[in-house]
């Protein structure tokens, strides 16, 4: 049984949706949604980066920032998923860095 051809503009949509989905945000996406998720007080002491594989790594400043952020890593990660998407950021990684 054969298939019934598909038009060429539903088959051009669905290939852009699934690009379109699989894109990495830019730089200033991720830090702008970095910013407005972690709160004032915090972000200046945090810089995202890198996204590399679906993983967000973020510098912090020093080990008292390191352990906060830690313990609030899963809400961090829903927050962030909200705001760039989902399957765009599945976890996060704190290290002491530059800011």
């Amino acid at each position: 049984m054969k298939k019934k051809p598909e038009k060429i503009d539903g088959v051009v949509k669905s290939i852009i949706k699934r690009l379109d989905d699989q894109s990495i945000p830019t730089s200033e996406a991720v830090t702008a949604a970095w910013d407005e998720v972690v709160g004032n007080k915090a972000k200046l002491h945090t810089k995202p980066a890198s996204l590399i594989k679906k993983r967000l790594t973020v510098n912090v400043d020093g080990s008292t920032w390191l352990y906060e952020l830690t313990l609030k890593k899963e809400s961090l990660v829903k927050e962030m998923k909200k705001r760039l998407g989902e399957g765009k950021i599945e976890e996060i990684q704190f290290r002491i860095g530059d800011i």
